[in-house]
């Protein structure tokens, strides 16, 4: 379909993830065009396409997590980024403030995938897995002895979408709840300081949005020496991406706290598992790869690009 006047719609990102009807609702409101999975992609495509009026859908981990403006100078009429993810911390944002195109996310698709997940890893570090399933010792040793979260306590930093879901299955397996966030929540959980949470919580869930302000938090040894003797770090906010883990976590710290006995263990998403015969659990980066989290996702990122078409963006993030 290669209509005058209408948007082009070019997509880097699996066209396998959209669903038939999907793609024939794009293909009957713009010129859609998939391009090759890699991050030089948009550099070679037709030249008429630079300027024409243009939305562009993209994976940000073909970029591995970052998008450089100079991508998206080669467009002359650039009139929108959609993104099938929540983060938008790839882009840099106050270049599309200053030309003034749109940027889109799709907030919520992942929150019940992201949340079983996280809730799993927990499970798998208190029933000490990671231990048992690397260890050739006896497996009823002091070492890997087990224990049960009833009557634990759960801390979530940060109680958006994910982090509210988190708490909810802490609640309901009998755990008591407390949370911090930089606003106030409608819900019945204890609202506490930053560094009272970190003291008391068997279980710390590190459940906010990463930004320039919040990377701080775990890159602080301050923060990180108030965590409860004991007590386990479950991260599920950064999608196995290595830059954003290493940017927003002391790594090396905490896993060392794991190794000493300071922290009784430590589970994050990573594309590298890892091989410390500590409670460290590092599953591969999938915990938003449900079917059913993919079919909202896509179906929201259609919808998305049918909004910015109408002149009435939604999900918009600039």
């Amino acid at each position: 379909m290669h209509t005058e006047g209408i948007m082009k719609i070019t997509i880097v990102d699996k066209i396998n993830r959209f669903a038939s009807k999907d793609i024939k609702t794009l293909q009957k409101n713009g010129d859609v065009m998939f391009t090759p999975l890699n991050s030089s992609a948009l550099k070679n495509l037709p030249i008429k396409v630079y300027n024409e009026d243009v939305i562009l859908v993209i994976d940000p981990e073909i970029y591995n997590w970052k998008i450089g403006n100079e991508v998206f100078k080669l467009f002359k009429n650039l009139k929108a980024v959609c993104l099938p993810t929540t983060s938008f911390e790839c882009l840099d944002l106050d270049y599309f403030k200053k030309n003034k195109i749109t940027v889109t996310n799709t907030p919520s698709y992942s929150t019940q995938a992201v949340a079983e997940y996280a809730i799993w890893m927990m499970m798998s570090l208190v029933r000490k897995l990671p231990m048992i399933l690397r260890s050739k010792m006896d497996i009823f040793n002091p070492f890997s002895i087990q224990e049960e979260i009833k009557g634990k306590t759960m801390g979530v930093i940060g109680l958006g979408n994910i982090g509210k879901r988190i708490a909810e299955y802490g609640d309901r397996m009998g755990m008591r709840v407390f949370y911090w966030s930089r606003s106030d929540k409608d819900v019945f959980w204890e609202k506490v300081k930053l560094g009272r949470l970190l003291e008391r919580s068997d279980f710390v869930f590190p459940c906010y949005e990463i930004n320039r302000e919040t990377k701080k938090i775990f890159k602080d040894k301050k923060n990180i020496d108030k965590i409860k003797s004991g007590a386990y770090l479950v991260i599920p906010i950064i999608g196995g991406s290595t830059r954003l883990g290493n940017e927003s976590f002391d790594f090396r710290l905490l896993k060392k706290y794991v190794r000493e006995g300071k922290l009784s263990g430590l589970a994050y998403e990573s594309p590298n598992l890892e091989k410390s015969r500590s409670n460290i659990f590092t599953p591969p980066p999938v915990a938003w790869y449900t079917k059913e989290a993919q079919d909202r996702c896509y179906q929201m990122v259609t919808n998305t690009v049918l909004s910015v078409i109408k002149g009435c963006p939604e999900n918009r993030v600039v």
